[in-house]
């Protein structure tokens, strides 16, 4: 083969091997085209779920707010209701 001069079934078996070469690379770069695809799919995933964390944390944040609420209107409640009890019973004993 070192005078250049091949044989007909070395040629068909060359142009065999490129016609692999061919579909591999085709494969390569569909396989390319779906591991960008995979990673655009795992960003937008990794973005809704901060996004869900976030508004976890702004409800939470609402429902403490709400308690805090609701312990002092009933702090401010039971006041208003004992006060008056309570005035009575300390002028009762003196």
């Amino acid at each position: 083969m070192m005078n250049g001069d091949i044989s007909r079934g070395e040629f068909e078996q060359l142009a065999r091997q490129v016609d692999r070469n061919a579909d591999a690379a085709a494969n390569g770069a569909a396989l390319a085209v779906q591991v960008a695809e995979v990673i655009k799919d795992i960003a937008e995933v990794r973005s809704e779920i901060r996004e869900h964390r976030v508004e976890h944390e702004r409800e939470a944040a609402a429902r403490q707010a709400s308690r805090r609420w609701t312990i002092g209107i009933a702090a401010a409640l039971f006041a208003a209701v004992e006060s008056p009890l309570l005035a009575l019973l300390i002028n009762h004993w003196r």
